[in-house]
């Protein structure tokens, strides 16, 4: 009895160690973003991404529609998942009707109807942080276009819009507060 009793323990004591280091990683996340949102020093700025493990739901549709697909691969993934909601698009331009990817970063495969699970490369990107609502956000893509074309990049498909901070599940936010880090992958 004791021995079991024992091991039910251990168990939930590195249960508990994992949310812990879950939770610190996320404190540090948020530090990093209220950091750079203090110091409002959005610059362009070339960076190396690596690969990572996403889970994703493709969509073709309105842009607003992304929340209710992030809302279903939370469902499925919870505690797995590893870090902000993100979108991947497929358009080379801003259409009514969007090709476009739901995403999160995964701790961990699974297999489930209707959410891709895969390695998404990494590579050179150019990364801007857009402060405020999306409808503003074509400032900030003029802005990192006009940068690649200055550095004769070519931009590799599909753009990334990491979601830093944004509506909640409950209340929407004030959206001149919103973060949304826009990530363009380019070959020289």
């Amino acid at each position: 009895f004791l021995e079991k009793r024992k091991s039910v323990l251990e168990q939930k004591i590195r249960r508990y160690r994992n949310i812990t280091f879950s939770l610190d990683v996320i404190i540090q996340k948020e530090k990093e973003i209220q950091m750079a949102v203090k110091n409002e020093s959005f610059q362009i700025e070339e960076k190396q991404l690596p690969d990572m493990l996403i889970a994703g739901i493709r969509h073709k549709g309105r842009y607003e529609e992304c929340g209710e697909l992030f809302g279903k691969i939370a469902r499925v993934f919870g505690r797995q998942i590893d870090g902000k909601p993100f979108n991947l698009y497929y358009d080379e331009e801003y259409r009514d009707i969007a090709d476009f990817e739901s995403c999160f970063a995964v701790k961990k495969e699974k297999t489930v109807d209707g959410i891709s699970v895969r390695t998404l490369p990494g590579g050179k990107c150019v990364s801007l942080i857009h402060k405020g609502p999306y409808e503003e956000l074509k400032h900030s893509y003029k802005k990192i276009i006009d940068y690649l074309k200055a550095k004769n990049f070519k931009q590799l498909k599909p753009s990334r819009e990491i979601y830093l901070k944004g509506p909640g599940m409950i209340l929407k936010g004030n959206p001149q507060k919103y973060l949304t880090e826009i990530q363009l992958l380019v070959s020289e």
